[in-house]
């Protein structure tokens, strides 16, 4: 079989999850829809509570593919510990990362894959994510997340030189890579997640030091559906709180990126721009309640210009439109 390398397969598929009985099946389902076969599945639970322990544990004892890994007593160690958990044991020449409660779309390792090999230079890549609303009823309409207002990312089909990755997505978050397929390779020469992050910026955190240093390819078509429910670890959190957060994020960064003697305006600005809104919470408020309402206008109105309006129409005012908004 293609990308086997001896009798271990090519990719190691890890889904991490804490307590994610409703949605875990799901997940795991969806890795074993791929319609590439190389892969083993890592099933890392961060001390579950709920019937997700159990949901795991069947699965690995139906199928030599999949294993079952906890940590020591069962306990509950955050995101970044259990990530690096699924690393220790994984076999495959390329990871990929899934959460408990999301899903792949089938060819997602088939075409990452391809990538990779077609561009050997690069040691990572990824894709726009589809924020999956409709998964609920009355849920909403699906649309692509880490994407310019075009509808595409900046850097689309493009192999990406550092440090132009990692300065996107210092300045705009929803640039931050989701839903990868990495080398182990880089995985190892950048010592996998950081512990001191268990929750909030876990992805972020290694997503700086693999992009401060090596290429990655982003491609156009999204393969990974991020569920969008009121449970989720950002979601539980208050403005004040993922402020918070993302300073202590960018204050790692700006440290490490000193340290390494790769210092960036990037991270500088970013810190600042978070710090403005941790001290001017209710402007911040105001504006972020501001940007949604216009997002949700601007989906709505090419919704109906879509179903409505010739191509030549359609074309003119996007056009017009980047103009005076670029």
């Amino acid at each position: 079989m293609a990308g086997l390398e001896g009798d271990n397969p090519r990719v190691s598929a890890i889904i991490i999850f804490f307590n994610e009985e409703r949605f875990l099946d799901e997940a795991i389902q969806s890795v074993l829809a791929q319609t590439f076969e190389s892969w083993e599945l890592l099933l890392c639970d961060d001390g579950s509570t709920d019937a997700s322990t159990r949901i795991a544990i069947r699965y690995a004892e139906q199928d030599s593919r999949i294993q079952y890994l906890e940590h020591e007593g069962h306990a509950n160690k955050g995101m970044s510990a259990t990530r690096n958990l699924g690393l220790s044991q994984a076999r495959g020449v390329e990871i990929a990362f899934l959460d408990g409660d999301d899903i792949w779309m089938p060819e997602k390792l088939q075409s990452q894959t391809e990538i990779l090999d077609q561009h050997p230079q690069a040691l990572m890549t990824f894709g726009p994510l589809l924020e999956w609303h409709s998964w609920a009823p009355g849920g909403g309409d699906d649309r692509l997340f880490s994407v310019a207002r075009n509808g595409k990312h900046p850097f689309e089909n493009t192999l990406v030189q550092p440090p132009e990755m990692l300065n996107l997505f210092l300045k705009a978050e929803r640039f931050i890579p989701s839903g990868i397929l990495i080398r182990q390779s880089a995985c190892k020469q950048v010592g996998g997640y950081e512990d001191e992050f268990p929750a909030s910026y876990e992805d972020a955190v290694f997503h700086v030091k693999l992009c401060a240093t090596y290429p990655v390819y982003i491609h156009a078509l999204p393969n990974y559906k991020y569920r969008i429910h009121p449970e989720s670890c950002e979601r539980q959190q208050s403005r004040r709180q993922q402020i918070e957060n993302e300073l202590r994020y960018l204050e790692w960064t700006r440290s490490y990126l000193q340290e390494n003697e790769l210092a960036s305006n990037a991270a500088d600005q970013a810190f600042k721009r978070a710090l403005w809104r941790l001290n001017h919470p209710l402007l911040d408020h105001a504006l972020k309640w501001l940007s949604e309402r216009v997002t949700s206008t601007e989906h709505l109105a090419i919704r109906i210009g879509r179903r409505t309006m010739p191509q030549f129409a359609r074309d003119w005012l996007w056009k017009l439109r980047n103009l005076i908004r670029p």
